[in-house]
């Protein structure tokens, strides 16, 4: 692989992660919205029965090579939505 490709690759890559950050944006604005939701209906932050099938339905979106790694990333996105629920539910609660 020569330098060119290298760094073609490479913009194509950061040009990937700038839409993978505006989508996490979203996704996290609308963490916000189901973190008011339960504090208003006393639901827990973790669901552990809708995470595992979040995480197996985007496993079941790629061929097996992947699989494993769509999974280690969808915790670790969750696990980060997970805290942003924690944040904003705290919020609510000093601010009442």
């Amino acid at each position: 692989m020569s330098e060119l490709d290298l760094n073609h690759i490479r913009k194509e890559i950061d040009a990937i992660d700038r839409q993978m950050i505006a989508l996490f944006k979203k996704r996290l604005e609308c963490v916000s919205d189901v973190a008011r939701y339960k504090h208003e209906n006393g639901l827990p932050i973790y669901d552990e029965t809708r995470e595992k099938a979040v995480i197996a339905k985007r496993q079941a979106q790629v061929e097996d090579t992947y699989r494993k790694h769509v999974g280690a990333f969808m915790q670790a996105l969750m696990d980060q939505c997970k805290v942003v629920e924690a944040e904003v539910i705290e919020q609510l609660e000093k601010s009442h």
